[in-house]
């Protein structure tokens, strides 16, 4: 297009197209280029909201792993936790660190170069593990209070086994 003076504007910037100018197709031109201005300006839109989607559910995907993360944490400070709970209480390290009393039974007959090593195998892996037991048991509602629960059930849970393995339950019916 071009004004009175000569001077070239393109069509979707041109405002005011004088009667004299104006062909059949011009109104169809001129509604084109604003569907066009308007799906560029659309798609630009939805890619934004698109990535900030994207972003918002890889953080909370980390974030949902929250127990692993915390296992995987008190994992570092495992050996210590046991030195200072074994000596206090016999009972106190089997249900703290069930994994590690279990491997430790000598009713599995596990070999000699196993059964020195897996007792510290799992004493690192037992705090990620269950953290990973927990948010796989309560899906996508992970809080705090749910985790802990699901722990103490696990716990208690490995207590009872280590009893009954120990002859606990014989033990209970002989008296």
């Amino acid at each position: 297009m071009h004004d009175r003076m000569g001077t070239s504007y393109p069509e979707s910037h041109y405002s005011v197209v004088p009667p004299q100018e104006r062909d059949s197709g011009w109104a169809l031109r001129q509604i084109q280029a604003c569907k066009d201005l308007e799906a560029k300006t659309g798609m630009a839109m939805l890619r934004r909201n698109s990535a900030l989607r994207k972003r918002r559910e890889r953080f909370e995907s980390l974030f949902g792993l929250w127990p692993v993360w915390g296992g995987g944490l008190i994992a570092c400070f495992a050996p210590l936790l046991y030195g200072v709970v074994e000596p206090l209480s016999l009972w106190g390290a089997r249900v703290l660190f069930p994994l590690v009393a279990l491997s430790g039974y000598h009713g599995l007959q596990l070999g000699t170069a196993i059964s020195g090593t897996l007792p510290q195998i799992l004493l690192y892996a037992q705090f990620p593990v269950e953290g990973l037991l927990a948010r796989v048991a309560l899906r996508g509602r992970v809080t705090f209070a749910g985790v802990a629960g699901q722990l103490l059930l696990f716990h208690l849970l490995a207590g009872v086994g280590l009893w009954l393995l120990r002859g606990g339950l014989s033990e209970a019916t002989l008296r």
